[in-house]
C-alpha cells in the first residue's frame, strides 16, 4: 500500500484537528484514507470526483473486508469528501 502524499496528509490532519476528531481516532481515519487512495489507484478511479467515494464501501463489502475490520465505519469515508 502506498503512503499518503505528505501535502495531502498535512491537509487531512489539519481537517481532523479542525473537526475536533479525538487523537485516538485520527489513526483510524488515516488508515481508511490510505485504503481509499489505494482503491482509487488500483481501480483507476479519480479521487478528485466525489462520486468515486460512493464506490469504495461497495468494493469493501464485495471483498468482505468490512466484516473483518470492526473499525470500518462508512461515516469515516463521507468525512473524507467534505
Amino acid at each position: 500500500m502506498l503512503a499518503i502524499p505528505s501535502a495531502l496528509r498535512a491537509q487531512f490532519e489539519g481537517l481532523l484537528r479542525n473537526r475536533m476528531v479525538p487523537d485516538k481516532a485520527q489513526s483510524s481515519y488515516l488508515k481508511w484514507l490510505r485504503f481509499y487512495l489505494d482503491f482509487c489507484r488500483k481501480y483507476h478511479v479519480s479521487r478528485a470526483q466525489k462520486e468515486s467515494l460512493a464506490h469504495f464501501p461497495g468494493k469493501l463489502q464485495e471483498k468482505r473486508q468490512t466484516e473483518a475490520s470492526p473499525s470500518f465505519q462508512p461515516s469515516r469515508m463521507r468525512f473524507i469528501s467534505r
